[in-house]
């Protein structure tokens, strides 16, 4: 296979602006662009950058994922390559070559080290449908070792890889850098019955109610995403939770599945050690 020039180019713009994001991520990113390539073609471009460190790569919950490194693109660039290169990359290359700088690295991603977390309360707008396990008759509702209600920290991690998108946050933030606790259901929670289309027909689900208050703790990385500051992040929870992407629990399309917050907290990491 002959690489191309432009090709090339166009891979480092998609890692640019996933920020850091696997093979796949890369792949999919570049369809937007327009631009087909197979696998095991983008694997070739990214190991031409990788050797020539302008992109970097790194292993994040046994995924290895790629981000612009500092070296500028291309880093030796002769006039005889810079040519081949299209006008706009051609300028940039000869501008900041006269001006004896690198490019731009690109913005700092998110990172672990810089979770904030939050003690929150919401309050359920709609029934949330329990999914814990599917007896013959009746799906249950998620309880904890000592059989008390709770929301799984799985929910959480898809309610809000889902939500993200509505302040174009890409999901690996919730996947990979977000930290989810439980939700805490007070004991004395009844819980109802309804009844919603599950994947083999007609099901009754156990369900908590309207009303129902539900505490957790959420710790967010208030760099390299959208959502920088504490407002940012309430605002954020505001409205994934009245309009939704996806609803919070099972099957929650049937009856919506939000959630309102009533109490929003910033707590140290000092706090939630000590439990002060």
């Amino acid at each position: 296979m002959v690489l191309n020039k432009k090709d090339e180019i166009e891979v480092l713009d998609a890692i640019e602006k996933v920020s850091e994001g696997t093979l796949q991520e890369i792949t999919e990113e570049l369809k937007e662009n327009g631009l087909d390539i197979k696998e095991s073609e983008l694997l070739r471009y990214v190991r031409r950058l990788q050797k020539r460190k302008v992109i970097v790569a790194n292993m994040v919950n046994g995924n290895t994922v790629y981000s612009r490194g500092d070296v500028p693109f291309p880093p030796r660039a002769t006039m005889d390559t810079i040519v081949k290169f299209p006008k706009e990359a051609r300028e940039v290359i000869i501008r900041k070559a006269e001006e004896k700088k690198q490019l731009p690295t690109r913005p700092r991603g998110p990172q672990i080290a810089d979770l904030t977390y939050f003690k929150v309360e919401f309050e359920t707008i709609d029934p949330i449908l329990g999914g814990d396990s599917d007896e013959e008759d009746e799906i249950t509702f998620p309880r904890d070792g000592a059989g008390n209600l709770m929301i799984r920290k799985s929910w959480w991690k898809g309610w809000f890889r889902s939500n993200l998108r509505l302040v174009n946050a890409n999901e690996t933030v919730a996947t990979q850098y977000m930290s989810h606790n439980i939700g805490l259901i007070n004991p004395s929670t009844k819980t109802i019955t309804l009844k919603a289309n599950g994947l083999k027909g007609p099901k009754n689900y156990e369900a908590i109610p309207s009303g129902t208050t539900v505490k957790t703790i959420i710790g967010y990385p208030m760099q390299g995403t959208p959502i920088t500051t504490k407002k940012d992040f309430e605002d954020f929870l505001k409205l994934a939770g009245q309009y939704p992407i996806r609803g919070l629990g099972a099957n929650p399309h049937v009856y919506g599945g939000r959630i309102i917050p009533t109490c929003f907290e910033e707590v140290s990491r000092t706090e939630l050690l000590t439990g002060v």
